[in-house]
């Protein structure tokens, strides 16, 4: 809990409005990001002629920042069936 406290002190000192410290966040961190194994499956599947997935993904990526009806599917945990496929090991930021 000690980063939380250090979190809520540094805003105090910052005196940012919640509104405002919102919009900074959200500019800043996109809602989506598309994962190997997402990617995999738009890339199978436009492999057998069906460009659907592609033109999602094109259309979520053209505005990471903003949320579209069409990403629920990006909301989504990696399948159990992908797992120890090429491409679809979880990274975090850190690794």
């Amino acid at each position: 809990m000690i980063f939380l406290k250090d979190y809520i002190n540094r805003l105090d000192n910052k005196k940012i409005q919640n509104k405002e410290r919102k919009k900074n966040m959200r500019n800043h961190n996109p809602f989506y990001i598309l994962r190997n194994f997402s990617l995999e499956e738009a890339i199978d599947a436009a492999e057998s002629g069906d460009y659907n997935l592609v033109n999602v993904f094109l259309e979520i990526i053209q505005n990471p920042y903003q949320r579209h009806e069409k990403g629920k599917y990006l909301d989504r945990r990696r399948p159990s069936q992908v797992e120890g496929k090429f491409g679809a090991m979880f990274l975090s930021c850190s690794s």
